[in-house]
């Protein structure tokens, strides 16, 4: 505080007084606001929508491009089983080869999981066949559709997601499905997709009876390991700068490609997963970096902590890396068990009748 002055000064020069300027108040520190760009890049690089380009599947895009041009391009009507686990490719694969087709062509694409019952899929098909028809049965509704296949002018793909939903007691949904290419004149392109592999053999025997109904099998398999790593690696590399330090590292990635292809395969869970796990380290950065940025300079090292045990210090990640331990977290969450979490610290562990349960088996044993 500025020292008050004397009476006589006050007295003496009442200007000067008032003339006197105050002190200027020192600004407040600013905060120290995290760069977290390179997260939401991460993040929209790893979308489950149709990428550019599809990797580790050559031979699946090779072999549904050519069903595409002899049938598709070409105007000849076909049928093709395409059969996968989830999150495998399969239609992604479609989407993506359509995009780069010249031919004139309606496409229909339904997904049969929404259907009430197997065979409310004639109307919905005659429907976006004909919007201006109203089939109040099932047999007119086939008699739209057979009409509109065999005199359209143009070519109609037909893509019924989950086929095998289609299932019905003699199974002649998908018989009369499978059999609208073989139609004299038809102009009908069809692609069923389904998990199962051996769906047409195994439900569909009679298919194999004429070579115009048997349709085109093709088949993706489960990514492996090495698979998962080079397809998160280079969607990471496309979100990134060049040259810039990988936002995930990459025994992480390791870690999370041998998870998901033990216990399915699927891309789109491996890709929700660096998803999560990049929104967790981007929430953790904001919060420790508010007041001050977090370097890893003198953490863990034999200074600060002698009593570790260790000479050298740690290999620490990068601030704003996402590691193992931010992986594993999302991966327990996801495919962690509840009872595995019941036995933790938090809550009273197994119920009381399980605990009777265990307990009455060790006695028998």
């Amino acid at each position: 505080p500025r020292k008050p002055a004397t009476p006589s000064k006050l007295s003496a020069s009442p200007m000067k007084r008032s003339l006197f300027s105050p002190a200027k108040a020192k600004p407040a520190p600013a905060l120290f606001k995290a760069d977290v760009s390179q997260f939401q890049t991460a993040r929209a690089a790893l979308h489950t929508g149709t990428p550019s380009h599809l990797l580790c599947r050559e031979v699946q895009v090779a072999a549904m491009s050519s069903w595409l041009d002899r049938h598709l391009v070409a105007a000849s009507p076909g049928s093709i089983y395409v059969s996968g686990a989830p999150g495998t490719g399969k239609t992604a694969t479609l989407v993506s080869l359509l995009n780069g087709k010249v031919a004139k062509y309606r496409s229909i694409f339904i997904n049969c999981m929404v259907l009430k019952s197997a065979i409310s899929i004639y109307r919905e098909i005659a429907i976006q066949l004909c919007p201006k028809s109203n089939p109040k049965t099932e047999r007119a509704a086939m008699k739209v559709i057979e009409a509109e296949v065999t005199s359209s002018q143009d070519m109609v793909l037909l893509v019924l997601d989950e086929v095998d939903q289609l299932e019905s007691k003699d199974q002649s949904v998908l018989y009369t499905v499978f059999e609208w290419p073989a139609l004299q004149g038809s102009r009908l392109a069809l692609v069923g997709i389904a998990n199962s592999l051996d769906l047409t053999d195994r439900v569909l025997p009679r298919l194999q009876v004429k070579a115009a109904y048997k349709p085109t099998l093709l088949h993706y398999p489960p990514y492996t390991k090495q698979q998962l790593i080079d397809i998160l690696t280079a969607r990471l590399q496309e979100g990134s700068a060049p040259g810039a330090t990988p936002v995930i590292t990459s025994r992480a990635i390791a870690y999370l490609a041998s998870k998901i292809s033990s216990l399915s395969g699927d891309l789109r869970k491996a890709l929700d997963v660096c998803r999560r796990a990049l929104e967790l380290a981007e929430g953790l950065v904001m919060k420790q970096t508010l007041l001050k940025p977090l370097t890893p300079k003198g953490l863990a090292s034999p200074l600060t902590s002698p009593r570790k045990g260790y000479k050298h210090p740690k290999m620490l990640p990068q601030v704003g890396q996402v590691d193992l331990p931010q992986i594993m977290k999302v991966v327990n969450q996801v495919y962690g068990s509840q009872v595995t979490a019941s036995l933790g610290t938090k809550g009273a562990g197994l119920p009381v009748q399980q605990k009777i349960l265990i307990a009455s088996l060790l006695l028998m044993v």
